[in-house]
């Protein structure tokens, strides 16, 4: 249960007309002139399993001013779990540093309790390079558990840059395959844009919102997922903020669902269905 409450952020935090069937390079990536993130953004999800609601993700963005790179956002994701769960603890925090022109991670560090101790995971992308850093370190004693050094790599995506991918791509129609890091590892997410338009409601929302369907298969496997893998579906709010609205994965348990339950967007509301 614990882990598979973390690993349902990798994809939430989750999801045509031409296939790409090599892993989608960061310049490969549409050029839009929609931006999807938007400084001041919050974003607020509960996540349930069955009658049980096992956690609350909360998401982040901020614009960094200082950065002289590309324009690049910082995006901190908070996981907690029920404090009413009595079987399950959980407590994260995860923050990502994610360019916008070409849209991909260039850092990334999560911060996950463990028992007494904090686990420290450090990735850190070199484009001179085209290398990938990474390290997990043991805190409070302060001692390296592991170290990888990833060579030849143009671009990869966690959970946070993921899901800003597939907001950016929502209108796009296109299949994909994304490499995708977990647990310093990294495997492949399949991603299906459709032009599937429907609606649906939220407990947090009194009118239908009109959202566009996406699905997919995550390829992974490991420790940190709990068994979290292969089929996905995703609805996310057909508008230019193209925000995640509700999501449906599998996990070791059965099937979880990801519904937003609080937001903040400058100037957003979420989407009403044609002639409402």
């Amino acid at each position: 249960m614990h882990t598979a409450l973390r690993a349902t952020v990798a994809l939430v935090l989750l999801g045509a007309s031409l296939m790409i069937t090599d892993l989608l390079p960061a310049r490969s990536v549409p050029d839009d002139p929609v931006n999807v993130f938007k400084h001041g953004e919050r974003i607020v999800y509960k996540v349930r399993w069955w009658i049980f609601r096992l956690g609350t993700i909360v998401v982040t963005t901020e614009k960094i001013e200082d950065t002289t790179a590309t324009n690049a956002y910082r995006v901190r994701v908070s996981l907690e779990s029920d404090p009413s769960i009595f079987f399950l603890s959980v407590k994260s925090q995860y923050e990502s540093v994610i360019t916008v022109s070409p849209l991909r991670c260039t850092q990334f560090i999560g911060y996950e309790i463990d028992g007494k101790d904090t686990l420290v995971t450090l990735y850190v992308a070199n484009d001179s390079l085209r290398q990938v850093r990474m390290e997990e370190w043991k805190y409070p004693a302060g001692m390296k558990v592991r170290e990888k050094i990833v060579d030849g790599l143009d671009a990869f995506y966690e959970g946070a840059s993921l899901v800003f991918l597939a907001r950016k791509m929502l209108h796009s129609n296109l299949q994909i395959v994304a490499p995708t890091v977990v647990d310093m590892q990294f495997f492949t997410t399949n991603i299906n844009f459709t032009e599937e338009v429907s609606s649906l409601s939220i407990d947090a929302y009194p009118h239908p919102i009109s959202v566009k369907e996406l699905n997919g298969r995550a390829n992974f496997s490991g420790k940190s997922l709990a068994g979290f893998s292969g089929d996905f579906r995703g609805f996310f709010s057909n508008d230019d903020a193209a925000i995640p609205v509700k999501a449906e994965m599998n996990i070791t348990l059965g099937r979880a669902h990801v519904e937003l339950e609080h937001w903040s967007r400058p100037g957003w509301t979420p989407p009403s269905p044609k002639g409402k």
